[in-house]
């Protein structure tokens, strides 16, 4: 009997470890995808106010600041999303620097959306577990 409560409390410490992982990489890719989200807006309201140089600086600290966190995500999120992003934000970072408005603008929507998609994709729940 005492064997199969250790057993049992074991298990139960192993699922609790591994949900509040779950939780706190949820919560991770949640931020840090909102930090990003937040500085891609900040680069589109330097473009809708024809402020390049701004918009340029941005732009280059997002690319700094994604080496960093491409680390940390491609650990967790799949190769492929990731890929998207990086050559999204190359995309982004060389129209902004041409002063291409349209392409700037379709480039950083796409680079949002799949930033956006990250944390949705990997959010615990059951739909995604079963």
């Amino acid at each position: 009997m005492r064997s199969n409560l250790k057993v049992s409390i074991i298990c139960i410490a192993i699922v609790s470890i591994i949900i509040f992982s779950c939780l706190s990489i949820s919560r991770y890719l949640e931020v840090s995808a909102d930090k990003m989200l937040d500085d891609i807006i900040e680069v589109e309201d330097y473009i809708n106010n024809d402020k390049w140089d701004d918009a340029y600086n941005k732009i280059v600290y997002i690319s700094i600041e994604w080496e960093k966190t491409e680390k940390v995500w491609s650990t967790i999120v799949n190769h492929h999303e990731i890929d998207n992003i990086t050559i999204s934000l190359i995309e982004s970072e060389k129209y902004v620097k041409y002063k291409d408005k349209m392409m700037s603008e379709t480039s950083l929507s796409s680079l949002k959306h799949y930033i956006n998609h990250i944390p949705k994709m990997e959010l615990l729940n059951l739909k995604n577990v079963l």
